[in-house]
Formats: structure tokens, sequence, C-alpha cells
């Protein structure tokens, strides 16, 4: 496992090799999914975002689910209980 994040630029990146359910959780989590549905106006929008949510997939050129470097390697780090990120 590694993960590596750049605050200046605001990236990260993060590597595992085995499968495991931490995309998901990270990634799609209904609570974002729940705020961004009461933002959004366009029903059609609203299904789009549930879709990519229900199938759980980070597709190349799909701005959604909206990533943040920053809060998403904590999330990451934080789910593996990686020392150094409880703060």
């Amino acid at each position: 496992m590694w993960l590596s994040y750049n605050n200046g630029v605001g990236w990260f990146e993060y590597y595992h090799w085995r499968a495991g359910t931490l995309e998901r959780a990270v990634f799609f989590d209904p609570e974002f999914l729940s705020s961004l549905l009461e933002d959004e106006e366009s029903d059609e929008e609203k299904q789009r975002l549930e879709q990519i949510w229900q199938n759980g997939e980070l597709v190349i050129g799909e701005m959604a689910p909206y990533l943040d470097g920053q809060s998403e390697a904590f999330d990451v780090a934080t789910y593996y209980r990686f020392p150094g990120w409880d703060k």
C-alpha cells in the first residue's frame, strides 16, 4: 500500500495491491451524494449522479464523484489508520 499527498498542488496518489472496499467507502459516500442531490435542480442530473454512486466506479473523464486531493488522502489514511494522519 502506498499513499502520497502534495498540498502545494492538491493531488494525491494511492495504490493498493489487493481488492477492497475502500473506494466505495471513501469516494462514494452516501451523505455526500445526498448533499449533491439537494443542490441539483435537474432530475436528469440527479438520476445520473445516483447511477454513478450505484455503480461505484471511477470513470476517466467523468467529473463525479468530485474528489478533493487533501480530503481524499485524509480519508484513505484514516480508513487504514495510518500513523500521523489523525488531525
